[in-house]
């Protein structure tokens, strides 16, 4: 049975409410960022071709690819779209979000070859591992626009890669059957779990609706009968989850188990707990999973890993991540 943690086929710009989500971040991005009054100065009155190369500064894992592409694809011709399967919904939102969509129809192409005449050129994919050195995308156009994308681009790609590239190291220790996961514990949500994804981690629930999710505040509230928590979350949605932090909710939880696919976190447990409650169950369902999570670093991983559970979620993979080393040198054309 496939592990309920693994929801990275919605993480596609395919999907249009992902798809959505960067166009909302990228134009925060660019509109916090404003004019780049430096290259506006200098080359106020020239037209100046220029290949803006980005260069991987470190080895890892590169990340970050597909959204950035769906964002340059929206200055392509109207037939170079056609030609390229991009959707028309794609550009509509892209465009939308970046505020040059005017009562149901783009702006002409003058105003797209003003302000982004930009042609793209990628070397590298996604959860593809680059060295130092290496070249990962070129960017054509005039030094204005290079200039001005520059920051948002690498900071974009720089996240996303060291992501991946974290989890991948640690992914790398893991056992055949056991799993990494992030948590909601993000910056920036589903481009956090993206990355994760790509560096070979499972994303966990996407966001609220993506999944039920009892925890501490659930239970002190609704107080801790199982038998009528069960009754309520079976089948309403894709997959529930029980936060418990002490022995007793757990055995009170196995004995009142929802029927459909589910999950039990250990929430906070020290490992040899976990490996002595798991020990202790005679038969578990093929629909139950068993998470450990809470305090989990690099450190203590493996021994977490060695207790038995299905998946182990980390919140120290998207929580002050290192970024990967990029950066962008320009050539006059």
């Amino acid at each position: 049975m496939k592990i309920p943690h693994d929801r990275s086929e919605f993480l596609t710009i395919k999907n249009k409410k992902y798809l959505t989500v960067f166009a909302d971040l990228f134009s925060y991005m660019l509109k916090q960022e404003g004019d780049d009054v430096t290259s506006l100065n200098l080359f106020a009155d020239k037209q100046i071709s220029v290949k803006g190369v980005v260069v991987a500064g470190d080895d890892g894992i590169f990340a970050g690819r597909e959204e950035l592409e769906g964002f340059f694809d929206v200055f392509l011709s109207e037939d170079q779209r056609k030609k390229q399967g991009i959707s028309q919904l794609a550009t509509e939102i892209m465009c939308k979000d970046m505020g040059i969509f005017e009562q149901g129809a783009i702006k002409g192409e003058i105003f797209f070859k003003r302000s982004f005449d930009l042609r793209q050129e990628w070397l590298k994919k996604d959860g593809e591992q680059v060295k130092k050195g290496d070249v990962l995308m070129n960017l054509y156009g005039d030094v204005k626009c290079v200039l001005r994308l520059e920051r948002n681009l690498l900071n974009f790609l720089s996240r996303m890669s060291g992501i991946a590239t974290k989890t991948s190291k640690l992914v790398q220790k893991m056992p055949k059957g056991t799993y990494l996961a992030c948590t909601r514990k993000t910056l920036w949500g589903v481009f956090d779990k993206k990355a994760v994804h790509l560096g070979g981690g499972l994303t966990h629930r996407l966001n609220l609706t993506d999944a039920i999710l009892i925890k501490e505040n659930h239970l002190s509230v609704f107080g801790e009968n199982f038998a009528d928590i069960a009754k309520r979350i079976d089948n309403r949605a894709p997959f529930w989850e029980v936060e418990i932090e002490t022995e007793e909710q757990f055995w009170n939880l196995m004995y009142n188990l929802p029927k459909s696919i589910g999950v039990i976190m250990f929430d906070n447990f020290e490992a040899k707990k976990i490996k002595e409650l798991i020990e202790k169950v005679k038969e578990k369902p093929q629909n139950l999973f068993f998470e450990a999570s809470g305090g989990i670093n690099e450190s203590n991983l493996l021994e977490y890993v060695n207790t038995g559970v299905d998946v182990v979620s980390m919140g120290a993979l998207t929580n002050n991540p290192h970024s990967l080393d990029l950066s962008m040198y320009v050539e006059k054309l």
